[in-house]
């Protein structure tokens, strides 16, 4: 067997002359697999000696091999794809109809969810195992990427729990910004804005998040900088 990442599933055997979009796809993937083809959408002299060399080169025998024959392939949804179960020992047989590896399924979309409230601006990325991936201000992931999400170990591993199992991810900024770690009681509210006094003097913060009894503050000044906090200002105190 014959396995191709075409862009569309192959559907027919293909012989010399045929012409279609999933022509079109084997000879792209031939083009990608480096067979010596160039893509179109003809099959070729060069199409057929490159899918025979591909038949050599996976142990078979060239000889008698007059087309592209649709029993001889199987469709991989991605270049590279991590099998979620592989139920055949080695030097098994198998009859026909019967599962060679269990692939994960096509995803069709995904998101941060839920998508934490009161982010700090700033462009952003999700991290899941050794991949990054660039998410939009709603946490969706572009269509682009939704094949490499599926080829990673954590996703295999959840899907082996259940089609509706989450995955764990680290959400970032795409650009690492500053921030100072202060007790909530050194932070000045007035109007919905906020505020601390660094070097006895207010300065207007946005505050990015809270954990363990620390608040993460930003001075919202463009290259603005933080260096002598008050961490107990008078209760009186205002922004100015």
């Amino acid at each position: 067997m014959i396995a191709l990442a075409t862009s569309v599933p192959l559907w027919r055997d293909l012989a010399i002359g045929a012409k279609g979009s999933d022509v079109v796809a084997l000879r792209t993937e031939l083009a990608r697999l480096g067979a010596g083809v160039e893509p179109g959408d003809t099959v070729n002299r060069a199409t057929l000696l490159a899918f025979r060399q591909l038949v050599v080169n996976a142990g078979g025998t060239a000889a008698g091999v007059e087309s592209i024959s649709l029993g001889a392939v199987t469709w991989l949804p991605a270049p590279s794809i991590i099998a979620t179960e592989c139920p055949v020992a080695v030097g098994s047989q198998v009859g026909q109809g019967s599962a060679l590896a269990g692939l994960p399924s096509l995803v069709l979309g995904a998101r941060v969810s839920p998508l934490p409230d009161d982010l700090a601006e700033g462009q952003r990325l999700v991290r899941i195992d050794d991949q990054e991936f660039a998410v939009d201000a709603e946490g969706a992931f572009a269509p682009v990427d939704l094949d490499r999400l599926a080829a990673t170990p954590a996703y295999a591993a959840a899907r082996q729990v259940s089609d509706a199992e989450k995955i764990k991810a680290s959400l970032l900024l795409t650009e690492p910004v500053q921030v100072y770690p202060v007790p909530p009681r050194a932070i000045i509210e007035a109007g919905g804005s906020f505020c601390v006094i660094d070097g006895g003097s207010p300065t207007k913060v946005d505050v990015l998040a809270s954990q363990l009894g620390q608040s993460f503050v930003r001075p919202t000044g463009e290259g603005a900088a933080l260096s002598e906090i008050a961490l107990d200002p008078p209760s009186k105190t205002t922004c100015g």
